[in-house]
């Protein structure tokens, strides 16, 4: 008698589905690509995000934000698959994306990623520290000379929550927790913003 090796899933099975998402996705031997279809025309793919003291190199209009928008759709699409699970990005991660899209965004120049307090410098000199959250709050561990906090939406767009001084901010700050930090809500820094930051305080967009 021949015996036939089992199906590894049953075709509807969930499993089955995340194999699947796994092998378009996550396949190491497919080049990364950005799926155009998705995204709208973007004229390159190519990017280089370099944390060298220097401005974001090789990135062509929009590819950023390309970029994160496709992690962000993957995301939900394992959420989809898997919804006793969240799959929540934060930690570095949403903090090196809040970084190269401010960068991009305010014209920023992205420091080292060992600077202490502060992430990136503007072309008039200010040293500026970039928060990004997906929440309704921030922590900091120390008074930074500008502060840049921004909001990470699910659609990969960003929201300006507070663009100013960073000694007004500080004024702020909670209590320090056990690590060190300070937490402060968006809401009070929004507010902030609108009530006690003049225009020329804050970092232009180009």
């Amino acid at each position: 008698m021949t015996h036939r090796a089992p199906a590894p899933y049953p075709q509807s099975s969930r499993a089955s589905r995340l194999h699947l998402f796994v092998a378009q996705h996550l396949e190491p031997r497919q080049p990364a690509r950005i799926d155009k279809a998705y995204f709208g025309n973007v004229s390159s793919y190519s990017l280089s995000c370099r944390y060298s003291g220097v401005h974001l190199a090789n990135a062509p209009s929009g590819a950023i934000p390309a970029l994160v928008r496709q992690i962000l759709k993957i995301v939900g699409e394992l959420e989809d698959l898997c919804p006793e699970r969240k799959f929540t990005i934060d930690g570095h991660l949403v903090g090196s994306i809040g970084e190269v899209l401010a960068a991009e965004r305010y014209g920023l120049r992205l420091l080292k990623m060992s600077a202490r307090t502060h992430d990136a410098e503007t072309t008039d000199g200010r040293r500026v520290q970039i928060k990004t959250t997906q929440g309704k709050a921030i922590a900091i561990t120390s008074e930074p000379d500008h502060l840049l906090v921004l909001r990470l939406n699910g659609t990969g767009s960003i929201e300006e929550m507070y663009n100013g001084p960073g000694s007004l901010a500080w004024e702020l700050r909670g209590r320090a927790q056990k690590n060190g930090q300070h937490r402060i809500t968006t809401a009070k820094l929004r507010r902030l913003m609108e009530t006690s930051v003049a225009p020329a305080d804050r970092i232009p967009r180009p």
